[in-house]
């Protein structure tokens, strides 16, 4: 799926119950996948799809520094406000 980084989110936490998790520990607690030593997680949004929910994906710190644009991503995505 392609997604774009939103920016300007470095200061948010993650929701409750969650917040005493860093936002990499949340994606492993929402989608029970272990990310790789040296990711982070970033705030996305899905690109080319209607759905315009905010989502933490794991990435490294590359692919946080691209800006204005899209890519490729292969991993699982942990929406950061699920419904309920």
């Amino acid at each position: 799926m392609w997604i774009r980084n939103i920016n300007g989110t470095d200061k948010r936490r993650p929701p409750y119950p969650y917040r005493d998790k860093t936002w990499v520990e949340f994606w492993e607690v929402i989608t029970k996948n272990k990310a790789k030593t040296g990711m982070i997680g970033g705030h996305v949004q899905k690109v080319k799809s209607k759905d315009r929910a905010w989502y933490i994906a794991v990435i490294t710190p590359e692919q946080k520094a691209i800006i204005d644009t899209s890519y490729e991503y292969f991993g699982a995505l942990a929406k950061i406000h699920p419904k309920k």
